[in-house]
């Protein structure tokens, strides 16, 4: 999933129901985002009950401040590590039965009901 993806639901979405238990997100997010950055990253991750791989550009350009905070969020919506404003490495274990761990107790792919909702 790409950048601006992460602000549409229907993204992460396909992924999830492609099989998906991992989405990586590189991204140029900006200032004044930040936000919307962390809201959209653990909803992706949360709605989908997948790991959220966000990593974000740092340092400036000719019109843009890029914030970096480069993210792993769990399937639970819950930050696992954020970085900061600047060139950051970092090793994170993810655990993917955490995946099938939510998934078995509240199925949210397995719960939808996308005929109910047309207009």
């Amino acid at each position: 999933m790409l950048c601006y993806d992460a602000i549409f639901p229907e993204a992460a979405r396909a992924l999830a129901l492609a099989g998906a238990e991992v989405i990586f997100h590189p991204a140029m997010w900006m200032d004044p985002f930040l936000p919307q950055w962390k809201v959209a990253t653990n909803a992706r991750a949360l709605e989908n009950q997948v790991w959220m791989i966000s990593v974000n550009r740092v340092g400036k350009d000719e019109l843009w401040t890029y914030f970096g905070r480069s993210r792993v969020i769990d399937p639970y919506g819950n930050e696992v590590l954020e970085c900061g404003e600047g060139e950051e490495l970092a090793v994170v274990k993810i655990d993917l039965d955490k995946v099938k761990e939510f998934r078995g107790f509240l199925n949210f792919l397995g719960d939808r009901q996308p005929g109910v909702y047309k207009l």
